[in-house]
């Protein structure tokens, strides 16, 4: 064989990352289920993590979910009791209630093994809000999410304007509340205007006024939408609203976390691990 020849096997050999030997450290026994990714989507693939997602409409290619598991349901998951490591769940708990969040905390908690990670990442409402008081528009220029500014996702969601065209405080709402937009026409009867938001937070503290804007008790409406429209946000999260459902979940071991900084190193691979607007993003670490 030719040295060229050689070169080029050479190439098409996959290069080992650094991070297959903390794997295969970690993974000393062939039982299943050990990494789960809640609210995977479609695009997580990984060969040692399980994803765990509904199986719908909405991600018609999440070929890679072996676990269907609706997080609406309130139900258990189908994972014996104190044998995950690690838990991990990126831009997910936006996308549900407040039960739905406290079942799965309380899940995770239940499942992991004594030493067990689980490491949550969401919008962080109150940097979002921050930036409207303070006139922070290039906040808001860095959230052109290119699929809110298709016709055809304008069209099959109900949105009348594109994301980049809306007010900052429209903005906020679609991140934080999305059938509540005002240029949602599904339902204009719960639409908010960027006066009854600002109202909303002068009469009441922040958290008080997120859960008026988010309360699915005086807008029925928004889970409706949301069931259709599983990208939707409903829920509005800070750091003190994740470390309280953490710790009536059962964690007392809760650290503010930051970008690519987890307690262990295979979730700082970016390739895979917080990699959504880390811009916008709040990392919470609870350890069992």
């Amino acid at each position: 064989m030719s040295l060229l020849q050689k070169l080029k096997l050479r190439k098409k050999k996959p290069k080992k990352s650094v991070f297959d030997n903390f794997y295969q450290e970690l993974l000393n026994d062939p039982s299943p289920n050990q990494l789960l990714n809640i609210g995977a989507g479609s695009s997580f693939q990984h060969p040692y993590w399980t994803n765990v997602d509904l199986i719908s409409d909405w991600y018609k290619n999440a070929s890679n979910t072996a676990i269907n598991y609706n997080l609406m349901s309130l139900e258990p998951l189908p994972i014996t009791s104190r044998t995950v490591k690690i838990f991990y769940t990126s831009h997910v708990i936006e996308h549900v209630t407040n039960d739905a969040v406290l079942n799965i905390f309380k899940e995770a908690y239940r499942c992991l093994e004594d030493g067990g990670i689980f490491r949550i990442t969401c919008p962080d409402s109150e940097l979002a809000w921050r930036a409207i008081r303070n006139g922070d528009d290039y906040f808001y220029e860095k959230l052109h999410t290119p699929w809110f500014n298709r016709e055809s996702t304008l069209e099959a969601h109900g949105m009348n304007k594109p994301y980049k065209d809306m007010s900052n405080i429209q903005k906020f709402i679609t991140q934080t509340c999305s059938a509540r937009c005002l240029h949602h026409t599904e339902n204009p009867q719960i639409q908010c205007t960027d006066e009854e938001l600002l109202s909303l937070v002068r009469d009441y503290d922040f958290e008080q006024a997120m859960d008026k804007l988010c309360s699915t008790n005086d807008y029925p409406e928004i889970l409706e939408v949301q069931n259709r429209n599983f990208g939707f946000h409903m829920n509005w999260w800070n750091k003190a609203k994740v470390i309280s459902f953490l710790e009536q979940a059962g964690f007392n071991n809760i650290v503010i976390s930051a970008y690519a900084q987890s307690k262990t190193p295979l979730l700082r691979d970016t390739r895979f691990f917080d990699n959504t607007e880390s811009s916008l993003s709040l990392y919470v670490e609870a350890y069992k």
